[in-house]
């Protein structure tokens, strides 16, 4: 019979030298595992940990950042309807004081007026006053608005300006007013009459060619660049957007502009006032190229009548044909004592002044310049201009970096013609002088980078002179004085309603 088997016998395990040095006990071991196994545990704890500290720390950021951004938003939502507010604000201040100023202006009038004569305030105080503080003074009274209003408080108010001002036109048909006989050199705003002239306010349209003004009335030609079929606008800046303040004429039948040219050489217009006649003018020259008819041909307006007239003087040169002659392309009549005047030239051979005079309106006579030979040599040489009521002429001399000013001081004599001064601009090129002042100085309107106005004393060598600032975007210029004349009223149609 088989014995049962025997269990075995229980040995402590040994590890062999290739193992260990000295034998290690079995329960150390497993500590050990039971370590290692923990330390990862606790490592992966902890760093699982970390990762939902992480996590939780960047859904924070995000939070935090989402929340500062709604904030700085609705901050900013905040401020921008803060501003709007402010400048709703600011805007009804401004109208506030405008209003204010009106009725500090009626307020002031009737406080420093109140102890004068009113006799005296219509006839002696008022007429001698700014056009501009008279439009405001309007507001005082229905009489005062009665009498400023007035054709012949207007004729009043015209014998009382003596200051020399200039009138401007710029790219965006806004015009201004600059007096410079103070060297103040201050503009006086106008803006634009959007009654007459588009709304677009892109540079370069519309085109509106600022031709002339007298007494304070302007004469534009709106559109012509763009249509032979224009019309002439006469419009007084200082009267704004009132009904009063313009008129359109329609230009004569038989004459004609070549539409997209700015430049005629054939083709000129002219504005002046005649005393005696209480009578305003719109003359548009014509110097025919067809040899077989006359040698001028004027088209006049007359504001008393409404009607234009043809006057015609006979050829005298039965080979050539007049051709005008102004130094630039303006080639405007200067108005001298009723007269009209245009700088021509028999082809390029011959250079004269032709002269219309608005009183009798005769045929064209002729006037000699101050020598032989003047702007011999330069094509379009010389050009017209008046200086204290004086008819003068300039232009280059055989040195084209020369320029030369003659003035004929007693009209129609050939012998009154004095040099004035002699310019040697280099690096300006003129194209009208205004003035003078009661200093001896000239306002210049030249070209160099752009249209520039300086007032220039000629008298020092080389001349003093001074530049006149913010003079910006500026393409006509033209004597000027600021009236209260209105083109519906002298043309009769005020009466007309």
């Amino acid at each position: 019979m088989a014995s049962p088997p025997q269990s075995p016998s229980h040995k402590k395990l040994k590890i062999t030298t290739e193992d260990a040095d000295e034998e290690t006990p079995m329960h150390i071991i497993s500590s050990e595992t039971q370590n290692r196994e923990t330390q990862n545990f606790e490592t992966q704890n902890n760093e699982t940990q970390n990762r939902e500290t992480q996590n939780s720390e960047t859904q924070n950021n995000e939070t935090q950042n989402r929340e500062t951004q709604n904030s700085e938003t609705q901050n900013n939502e905040t401020q921008n309807s803060e501003t709007q507010n402010n400048e709703t604000q600011n805007k009804e201040t401004q109208k506030l004081k405008n209003t204010a100023d009106e009725e500090d202006v009626i307020v002031a009038a009737k406080t420093q007026f109140s102890d004068i004569p009113e006799g005296i305030i219509l006839s002696e105080i008022l007429p001698r006053l700014p056009a501009k503080t008279l439009v405001r003074f309007k507001s005082v009274s229905r009489e005062w608005n009665a009498i400023i209003s007035s054709t012949q408080f207007a004729e009043t108010h015209l014998t009382h300006l003596s200051s020399r001002s200039v009138l401007t036109l710029d790219y965006y048909s806004n015009f201004e007013a600059l007096d410079y006989e103070d060297f103040n050199f201050v503009f006086s705003r106008f803006g634009r009459n959007t009654h007459f002239i588009a709304s677009d306010k892109s540079k370069y349209a519309p085109f509106n060619w600022l031709v002339d003004s007298c007494n304070g009335l302007a004469l534009l030609v709106p559109h012509a660049y763009f249509n032979s079929d224009f019309s002439f606008v006469v419009y007084n800046p200082v009267l704004g957007q009132d009904p009063n303040a313009f008129i359109e004429i329609q230009r004569p039948q038989g004459f004609h502009l070549r539409p997209y040219q700015l430049s005629y050489d054939n083709h000129s217009f002219g504005f002046g006032y005649v005393s005696s006649h209480k009578d305003y003018y719109i003359v548009a020259i014509e110097l025919p190229r067809c040899l077989t008819r006359p040698e001028v041909v004027a088209f006049v307006y007359s504001f008393k009548t409404r009607e234009w007239t043809i006057k015609e003087t006979p050829r005298k040169d039965q080979k050539n044909r007049l051709v005008l002659q102004d130094h630039l392309i303006k080639r405007i009549g200067i108005l001298v004592n009723e007269t009209l005047h245009w700088s021509v030239a028999v082809e390029t051979k011959y250079k004269f002044i032709v002269a219309f005079d608005l009183a009798s309106q005769g045929e064209f006579t002729r006037m000699e310049l101050p020598y032989d030979g003047f702007g011999k040599g330069v094509l379009f040489a010389f050009s017209l201009c008046c200086l204290n009521d004086c008819l003068c002429v300039w232009g280059r001399t055989d040195q084209i970096e020369e320029l030369e000013m003659w003035m004929m001081k007693e009209y129609g004599v050939q012998e009154s013609w004095t040099k004035l001064f002699t310019y040697r601009s280099v690096s300006n090129y003129c194209r009208n002088f205004f003035g003078l002042t009661s200093s001896g100085r000239v306002l210049v309107f030249y070209s160099r980078y752009g249209h520039e106005l300086m007032l220039a004393d000629f008298s020092r060598d080389p001349p003093e002179t001074l530049l006149v600032p913010n003079f910006v975007d500026k393409v006509y210029i033209v004597d000027y004085v600021q009236s209260l004349v209105s083109p519906v009223a002298v043309t009769g149609r005020e009466e007309d309603g």
